[in-house]
């Protein structure tokens, strides 16, 4: 799922009330992309990504709960994604692979 920065002028059709100085942003959705099991649970929970109107910073609003973040609902999971693999021991290739091996 991606998004764009076109304003929603209608808004979504939603119970709570549009967080206070933001725009909404409308989403463009990729007709061929087949989401995971958990981003069709984490989409589920109303989360939309909005734009402040004073300096365009983009956050992430729920409009079933009223709460909002500025981390992208996916950021924890890439940031311990890229500490395990920051930690993970490098592959032993061992003698038969560089450029002398041959």
């Amino acid at each position: 799922m991606s998004t764009s920065s076109k304003p929603n002028s209608d808004g979504p059709n939603t119970t709570a009330a549009k967080p206070p100085n933001s725009i909404i942003l409308e989403e463009e959705i990729d007709p061929n992309y087949v989401p995971t099991e958990n981003e069709v649970l984490e989409y589920a929970t109303k989360l939309k990504p909005c734009k402040t109107t004073d300096n365009d910073e983009i956050f992430y609003f729920n409009f079933a709960t009223g709460e909002s973040t500025w981390d992208h609902p996916c950021d924890e999971f890439y940031r311990d994604l890229y500490r395990k693999e920051k930690n993970a021991k490098p592959p032993d290739f061992g003698e038969n692979f560089g450029p002398n091996s041959g």
